[in-house]
C-alpha cells in the first residue's frame, strides 16, 4: 500500500474520530465512513457513551498510519451522569469524573473503517473509577497484597 493510501486512511480515521467523539457529536459520519456492521455497533456505543458522559471530550495525542492500519492515541475526560455499560455490567450514574488515555488500532477495508481494537493506557484510573460499583480493589493494589 502506498504512502498516499496510508495518509488517506489516517485522514479518514481522524475525521471520523473528531466528528463522532466530541461535541456537536455528528453521528451521521459513522454511516459515511464505516462498514455497515461496524457502523451499527459504533452508533449504539456512541449514543450510550454520550448519554453517560454528556460533557465528554477527547483530545487526540497521536495518529500513525501504515497500510490498512491506523493507530490513534487519545485522552478522555468526562463526568458520568448516566448509566454506562461495561463488560462487567451496567454502571449507574456516579457523578464522578473519568480521566484516562487509550490507544486504538483501526483496520480499514475498501476505504471504510471495519474494526477497532482498544487498549486502555491507564487501567488503574479505570479500576479506581468503577471500584465503588464493583467493590474490588484496583489491579496494582491487588498485586501488592
Amino acid at each position: 500500500m502506498s504512502a498516499t493510501a496510508s495518509e488517506a486512511n489516517k485522514a479518514l480515521v481522524l475525521s471520523y474520530f473528531l466528528a463522532s467523539h466530541n461535541a456537536p457529536f455528528d453521528l451521521d459520519v459513522i454511516d459515511e465512513v464505516c462498514t455497515p456492521a461496524y457502523a451499527t455497533q459504533q452508533r449504539e456505543w456512541h449514543e450510550m457513551e454520550r448519554a453517560a458522559f454528556p460533557d465528554k471530550h477527547f483530545d487526540v495525542e497521536d495518529v500513525i498510519a501504515e497500510g490498512d492500519m491506523v493507530v490513534l492515541r487519545w485522552h478522555f475526560r468526562g463526568t458520568q451522569q448516566g448509566s454506562f455499560w461495561t463488560p462487567l455490567g451496567t454502571v449507574p450514574a456516579t457523578g464522578r469524573t473519568l480521566d484516562l488515555s487509550a490507544t486504538l488500532i483501526y483496520r480499514i477495508e475498501n476505504g471504510k473503517i471495519a474494526e477497532v481494537q482498544v487498549y486502555v493506557s491507564d487501567q488503574y484510573a479505570l479500576d479506581n473509577f468503577f471500584n465503588e460499583v464493583y467493590s474490588y480493589k484496583p489491579i496494582p493494589d491487588r498485586l501488592a497484597e
